[in-house]
């Protein structure tokens, strides 16, 4: 297996800039190791501590650190059947369609709010998210909310303002003490408590331009501060939990290593893994059947992994 591993991603990298898998058998041996397997294109290096964007896994911290939070509070457990996202984040937020039906986390959390990533979803820096939100179109899709299914990462920075809100923290610092911290993850989101040694590590996101692998997010990595995009940004000092958080980036900002992905999964088993949208809710997947249910930002595969031919 071991052999086929290190083939597979052999022969993705190149043609990509980067292929990585890690493998640990559940129940471990005495001196049993996990394994990681590697490749790059040339120029590009690379190990299992190297760190990177991992894009949409962040939901999965976002998703997890709200429902630890909102599981402990007075009247928001379960936390995932009726709280409505109006009433954490004390502002108005419905489907002008639908005026009287409640955004719940839990419909925000399982992309089934009839939220919608067609007006944006990147809040410019110094712009609040309440002020952002009143002034933007294509917020919502057709459908009523809690019927249909639409990926959106919007949901996902709302649902960290809702944890900010909840518990007068950072996101950042949440996110630390509650997963990454715990578990040793080594990462931050858009690099926020990532030590100066550490962010040395960086690996590139990169695009190919022809015959070319160019560096996009994450090109520069400074010793300090953020990044937000292709943008070296500093967290206001007067930072405004619930409303600057989109700054942080908790729909696919997080940064961690192959072995930071690893020990996310190793925890997956103490994670709330509460199936909140399903096809059975009576709204099929858009995506062609590629989510087959969906929780705490998890996409939960209840029969057999998704492949396709390619």
């Amino acid at each position: 297996m071991s052999g086929d591993l290190a083939g597979l991603v052999a022969s993705l990298a190149p043609p990509y800039a980067f292929c990585g898998i890690a493998v640990q058998q559940a129940v471990q041996q005495a001196g049993q190791a996990a394994q990681f397997h590697l490749a790059t294109a040339p120029g590009i290096a690379a190990d299992e501590n190297s760190l990177f964007r991992a894009a949409s896994i962040s939901k999965i911290v976002t998703g997890q650190v709200l429902a630890k939070l909102s599981a402990g509070k007075v009247g928001l457990n379960p936390p995932y059947l009726s709280v409505d996202i109006s009433d954490v984040l004390g502002l108005t937020l419905r489907h002008p369609a639908w005026p009287d039906t409640p955004l719940t986390l839990g419909m925000i959390a399982s992309h089934s709010a009839s939220l919608s990533d067609a007006g944006g979803y990147q809040v410019p820096h110094g712009t609040g998210l309440q002020v952002w939100l009143a002034n933007r179109p294509n917020l919502f899709t057709p459908h009523k909310p809690g019927t249909a299914f639409e990926y959106c990462n919007l949901g996902y920075i709302l649902l960290a303002a809702a944890a900010e809100t909840l518990s007068g923290q950072r996101f950042d610092h949440l996110t630390r003490d509650l997963l990454l911290g715990p578990r040793g993850i080594t990462g931050g989101f858009n690099w926020s408590g990532v030590s100066a040694s550490d962010r040395q590590r960086s690996l590139p996101s990169f695009r190919r331009d022809g015959t070319r692998l160019l560096p996009q997010i994450d090109a520069t990595v400074p010793p300090e501060g953020l990044v937000s995009g292709t943008s070296i940004i500093e967290l206001p000092p007067d930072y405004r939990t619930g409303t600057d958080t989109a700054l942080l980036a908790p729909q696919g900002g997080l940064r961690t290593s192959l072995a930071g992905m690893l020990a996310l999964a190793n925890a997956l088993a103490d994670m709330d893994q509460t199936a909140l949208w399903t096809p059975d809710m009576g709204s099929m997947d858009p995506c062609g059947g590629l989510f087959d249910s969906y929780g705490w930002g998890l996409q939960i595969l209840r029969r057999h992994p998704f492949t396709r031919a390619r």
